[in-house]
């Protein structure tokens, strides 16, 4: 039997089959590019000229949203000014309560703390002596495009017996 006969033979055979497998990739392609459908992207009407009567009156910008946003990349947190220590009541401080109240609390525009809720309290009124507190306490104020805005702001008020 003659080797180059034989590897001629299954040369052939090889491309053979190689076409047959990129024809048959081509038709199916092919025969699905047919059914794909694109919904058209609707045009939306031309806009009519207008006049110059018709541009809003100028004035004062719009007043800032009153609603407090999250602090997100791009602003600065509020930086507390004035903290004065929340004061232990004499129930717990004789029962030994020590711990952390969280508080979530709006700043404003201006520093002031507008309202705020106890996430974490601690009982024996300790809870209600740190809201009084934070009540009192003074920030410069977050900003945005180096501008104030109203902010939710997280807080901590320690409470441990060293003090």
């Amino acid at each position: 039997m003659n080797k180059t006969r034989l590897f001629g033979r299954s040369w052939r055979v090889l491309l053979l089959a190689a076409v047959l497998v990129c024809l048959s990739a081509y038709a199916a392609v092919h025969s699905l590019a047919g059914t794909w459908h694109v919904d058209p992207v609707p045009v939306p009407p031309p806009v009519a000229p207008f006049s110059p009567d018709e541009l809003p009156p100028k004035g004062p910008a719009p007043e800032p949203s009153s609603e407090p946003m999250r602090w997100s990349p791009g602003m600065s947190r509020p930086v507390p000014l004035s903290t004065p220590r929340a004061h232990y009541t004499e129930v717990a401080r004789r029962a030994g309560v020590q711990g952390v109240v969280i508080i979530e609390a709006v700043i404003d525009e201006k520093g002031r703390v507008e309202d705020m809720r106890v996430l974490k309290g601690l009982p024996l009124g300790l809870d209600q002596q740190a809201v009084e507190a934070v009540r009192t306490w003074r920030f410069k104020p977050a900003t945005r495009d180096h501008k104030p805005v109203k902010v939710y702001y997280t807080l901590l008020v320690n409470f441990n017996r060293k003090h």
